[in-house]
């Protein structure tokens, strides 16, 4: 397998592309071992316990708009985080969880770059903790868009469930979309509606949808719909999971 680098990767916190103020990153997939050892065994027993995951991420300090510090500073409320390692091709491997932030630890030396400090993002509500996902959006556009059908390796699914996450880093100053995740069982087909997000790009935000159980079909893509004229620029970017 050839090596990648990581310096295409992209980053977004709560709708906030940060890519460019992260150092560096890592993220804990991990099931807690429970001992459960009785009197007279010759050897440690261990079941598995409850799932846990975060993501850390070593951001440098910077306090512009729309930058690092205001992604960082909600300190302990929910936030999408989504992490496309290689960078956006459709169909990449990527990692979205809704999480928590539980601190803020900038510091700096007088021969470095001031940091935000090591931030980390903790496990929040079921289907939390980094939840491995394929990336169907990472854009600017100014028009209605419909994207590229990209097959799941997995092929379609039946009863199962998914969750789709919506990232908007460009606010329109008057135009809206309606943005959602659509299913097919061909390339060239119709597509179905499958996710729809509430969020209408009016400003910086993200949003998480799932839906509890139901038929996937192999091909998913992105239509982005326009309402309005004014050619605003609207940057969003859309991850899906499904079990």
């Amino acid at each position: 397998m050839p090596k990648v680098s990581a310096k295409n990767g992209v980053i977004v916190i709560g709708g906030y592309n940060v890519g460019f103020d992260a150092a560096s990153y890592e993220i804990d997939h991990s099931v807690q071992m429970l001992d459960i050892t009785g009197f007279g065994e010759g050897w440690v027993n261990y079941a598995p316990g409850m799932y846990t995951g975060q993501m850390s991420l070593n951001m440098f300090w910077n306090e512009t708009a729309g930058r690092a510090n205001d992604a960082l500073l909600p300190l302990s409320a929910g936030q999408n985080v989504s992490v496309i390692p290689e960078g956006y091709t459709l169909g990449n491997a990527c990692l979205s969880m809704y999480a928590t932030n539980i601190n803020f630890t900038p510091g700096g030396a007088n021969s470095a770059a001031l940091m935000a400090g090591n931030i980390v993002f903790q496990t929040a509500v079921t289907d939390g903790g980094p939840l491995p996902s394929v990336a169907l959006a990472h854009a600017t556009i100014t028009e209605t868009t419909t994207g590229t059908g990209f097959p799941d390796a997995t092929g379609a699914q039946v009863t199962a469930r998914c969750r789709g996450t919506l990232h908007i880093w460009i606010a329109c100053a008057a135009d809206t979309y309606v943005v959602k995740i659509q299913h097919c069982s061909t390339i060239g087909g119709a597509y179905a509606d499958l996710i729809t997000f509430t969020a209408n790009g009016s400003a910086v935000t993200s949003e998480v949808q799932a839906v509890a159980s139901g038929t996937i079909d192999i091909y998913r893509r992105v239509l982005a719909t326009c309402t309005g004229g004014n050619n605003n620029p609207f940057g969003y970017t859309v991850t899906f999971w499904h079990s």
